[in-house]
């Protein structure tokens, strides 16, 4: 596999393929051969942005034809992602795709037993970690400037689902989003906790509105770990869009709003301004585009894929027990899924990552 000029296939060419991945894989270099999708005005979207490219009104017929390809890219709306993800792995190619990759424990273990059989990498796309604001918040938790972190909150204020969403949209279809905010915008907060704490927090209650059969559109998660607290807020109710990010340190502290960071040391405040306000739009090619190199070097070396796999599991666990506990306290068990130690992303036998989970299997 050549460093550069990967080529892959993009399943489902929505907004999020469209103003995302196209313009980062074009700018890195990589060819898309072929495009599946079963909208006619969409596979013409897609024809215009990669002339040449190879069209299909599905994906069974996308991998029953196309053969050479480095990746298959999954960009459709989340209920469908566990069982494209599958299909491909078991044609044989690796998968990058777009988060949720599963809403349940149960089937996140089949698409990590599936990758160890097939001998592929799959790779989740968080590209909120490669935000230039938020790779700086990462950066100056991890280097222990802040000491060891007592607690962390994200406020994510949004006045409607996604910057090019409106009503009817999958979206708000819990058959196709699997879920509302906490699956849209939760699995962002909570991959990137995951990254500042360290280690896997708990759930400890949740808090849905409205708590029916809709999908929510106003969340509160709280969760733990041995040594910290933390608080996830969500809505699609706000006047406004804006990001929020707060760090608590036995050092010192750290404050994220938006598009200035705040380092606080005792007497010493250091202000960094970025250009562009987390809360900007929704496609963020960009940050995709730097995700990319990642992947890539996952598709080389499998078990540099292990913490994004992490992660994904812990994404999947939070929400999935969220679910189950609605607006009733409920406390994570110790036999919460995560990867097996011996299970790294691998391409030989008795290092592929394996999804240990206990009662919380539903389908």
């Amino acid at each position: 596999m050549a460093d550069e000029g990967l080529t892959g296939a993009i399943v489902g060419y929505g907004q999020v393929a469209h103003a995302a991945h196209t313009p980062a894989f074009m700018r890195r270099g990589w060819q898309i051969a072929a495009v599946a999708d079963e909208s006619p005005s969409r596979l013409e979207a897609a024809s215009a942005a990669w002339p040449g490219v190879r069209l299909y009104s599905s994906y069974e017929t996308l991998l029953e034809r196309e053969r050479g390809l480095d990746f298959v890219d999954i960009a459709t709306p989340p209920s469908m992602h566990v069982a494209q993800a599958l299909a491909c792995l078991e044609k044989g190619f690796h998968v990058l795709c777009e988060k949720p990759l599963a809403r349940f424990v149960g089937d996140f273990g089949m698409v990590m037993d599936q990758a160890a059989r097939s001998e592929r990498v799959v790779y989740t796309a968080h590209n909120w970690l490669y935000a230039p604001i938020i790779a700086k918040l990462v950066e100056n938790v991890s280097s222990g400037v802040l000491g060891e972190i007592s607690h962390v909150e994200f406020h994510t204020l949004r006045d409607r689902p996604a910057g090019q969403a409106v009503p009817g949209s999958w979206r708000t279809v819990a058959g196709l989003a699997g879920g509302g905010i906490l699956v849209d915008h939760g699995w962002h907060c909570l991959y990137i906790l995951r990254r500042l704490l360290g280690e896997r927090p708990k759930v400890l209650a949740v808090k849905l509105e409205p708590d029916g059969d809709a999908v929510e559109e106003e969340a509160t998660v709280f969760l733990r770990t041995s040594h910290a607290t933390a608080l996830v807020y969500l809505t699609w109710r706000a006047s406004g869009r804006s990001n929020r990010v707060v760090v608590y340190g036995g050092s010192g502290s750290a404050e994220l709003n938006d598009d200035e960071l705040v380092i606080s040391r005792g007497p010493h405040v250091a202000r960094t301004s970025f250009p562009e306000k987390l809360s900007k739009g929704s496609a963020h090619p960009e940050w995709f585009e730097a995700m990319l190199g990642d992947f890539q070097r996952a598709l080389r070396h499998p078990e540099t894929a292990r913490q994004n796999l992490e992660e994904a599991a812990f994404c999947v666990s939070a929400i999935s027990l969220a679910y189950k506990s609605r607006s009733t306290p409920a406390l994570e068990g110790e036999g919460a899924p995560h990867i097996h130690p011996a299970g790294e992303a691998r391409s030989s036998p008795g290092e592929q990552p394996t999804i240990l989970s206990s009662e919380d299997t539903e389908r």
